[in-house]
């Protein structure tokens, strides 16, 4: 399966969450697990930040990345997804990540490139205010398009572009990458799909 699951998912249409061999869970609460053709992660009670993370998927220089996600949040934390990717270790940043702010907090909803130290710090360097909160316990659709020849990042959620951006020359989206979720009671993922462009 580490061999076949990239190739077999390449041309957009096959589901890479059909399978857990590919993907582990890490720091994630009891009762995470897969659900029929859903994917869940729910809090570990901690500040650590719980993920489902993949080692054998590559990505390639110019992909599309898409998937469904749906959320429980608290009211009292502010929640954020995290679609993280390992950085170029030539730039001192250990990962970087697309943050997404869905609901208010400390701050209004928002979605942002970020590049995380060394010292698990995170730096965003880049991003946008959302028109609004996106709206717990429903399903939402997040798109991706990475192209690294021009470093060309955009996002879209729910069909609606919500970042469209240049990145440093520095700036890679490589494996091994992952979701996280940080102030979830749960976090659903279902129908991810990747292609390359």
């Amino acid at each position: 399966t580490v061999n076949s699951a990239p190739a077999f998912a390449r041309d957009g249409r096959s589901d890479l969450l059909a399978s857990l061999d590919d993907w582990q869970m890490i720091n994630v609460g009891d009762g995470s697990q897969k659900e029929g053709d859903e994917i869940v992660l729910r809090d570990n009670g901690s500040r650590l930040m719980s993920s489902f993370e993949t080692r054998s998927i590559e990505l390639g220089r110019r992909f599309r990345l898409t998937f469904d996600f749906q959320y429980h949040s608290d009211p009292q934390n502010q929640v954020a997804v995290f679609l993280y990717f390992t950085a170029d270790p030539a730039t001192g940043s250990e990962s970087t990540a697309l943050i997404l702010l869905p609901e208010p907090g400390e701050r209004a909803p928002h979605l942002g490139f970020a590049r995380q130290s060394p010292e698990k710090t995170w730096s965003v360097q880049s991003g946008n205010d959302l028109p609004g909160p996106l709206g717990a316990n429903r399903w939402h659709r997040y798109e991706l398009a990475w192209n690294e020849a021009t470093r060309a990042l955009a996002v879209s959620i729910d069909g609606k572009i919500v970042l469209d951006s240049i990145l440093e020359r520095t700036d890679v989206l490589r494996s091994p990458w992952g979701i996280g979720m940080g102030g979830f009671r749960e976090l659903r993922l279902r129908s991810m799909t990747l292609r390359d462009e």
